[in-house]
């Protein structure tokens, strides 16, 4: 009887880990990493440079349309599954927190993740209130090596003020894209980050008091960073490069603005 109690007791602590790992291998595929970009322009302070806060209010916008995203992913990271099967995990009555320009924001959440092989599909929905009507707010698939996602615009403007329209997601191992769509999902602007402190924007672009279709490359870390951009002007295409330092103060402008500085002195080179 003693060595039947033992074996049992024995066994425990095993299943609970395989439980644990089995849970971890679902929640791995939700994406973390690849919804984030370069902290050091998303948090500086505004700068003297015009072509830096191009830059600057380039990445904050695109960091104000993640943060949702990444909230309600880490809700579900934080609660165990109400249901598990081998083939999926589900979610219900958590609660997800994100900080917009009007404060703190909650809502509610309930989510799937499915496996089918190696592949990885996941549906969250979402609702102002745990006795609303929930809608799909973020859905999405990954495997090890890619994945994909969309924001729905239309259900995340009933939880968050102000509103973003529909966001899609795509990433590799190295590289992420994101594209805002607005409400008949046409483009409005495109992201794509190269690195974690560098990153491309194409949509509209403020240059000289006006603003342009464009598209730059921009770079930024703790000693400072720089642009190379082109827009579409009534005259044509016109090119523009910049670089600044740590504070986002202008040390060299070229191109198709006032020029001034010297190259040598920018704090980080831009690329050739």
């Amino acid at each position: 009887m003693n060595l039947i109690l033992l074996a049992l007791v024995g066994c425990r602590h095993p299943i609970t880990n395989v439980l644990f790992y089995e849970d971890e291998e679902f929640l791995s595929a939700l994406p973390a990493e690849q919804l984030e970009i370069a902290d050091a322009l998303t948090d500086a302070e505004p700068g003297a440079s015009a072509e830096f806060e191009i830059s600057r209010l380039s990445a904050l916008d695109l960091e104000n349309r993640l943060d949702p995203l990444r909230a309600s992913f880490a809700a579900v990271r934080a609660a165990s599954p109400t249901e598990r099967s081998s083939e999926s995990r589900s979610w219900n009555d958590l609660t997800a927190a994100s900080e917009t320009v009007d404060g703190a924001q909650l809502w509610h959440l309930r989510a799937d993740i499915v496996k089918d092989g190696d592949q990885f599909t996941w549906t969250i929905e979402a609702a102002p209130e745990a006795e609303s009507e929930y809608g799909v707010v973020v859905s999405g698939a990954s495997t090890s090596e890619a994945g994909h996602l969309v924001w729905n615009g239309e259900v995340g403007a009933t939880l968050l003020a102000p509103a973003f329209g529909d966001l899609a997601v795509d990433w590799s191992d190295t590289e992420a894209e994101f594209e805002a769509l607005d409400s008949e999902s046409r483009p409005e602007g495109r992201w794509q980050r190269l690195d974690a402190h560098t990153f491309t924007w194409e949509g509209p672009t403020a240059v000289n008091s006006e603003t342009w279709p464009g598209f730059s490359q921009m770079h930024h870390e703790s000693e400072g960073g720089w642009i190379d951009g082109i827009v579409q002007t009534g005259s044509g295409e016109q090119a523009f490069q910049a670089c600044w330092d740590a504070g986002g103060t202008a040390i060299w402008q070229a191109g198709w603005i006032a020029n001034s500085g010297n190259l040598e002195d920018c704090p980080v080179p831009p690329e050739e």
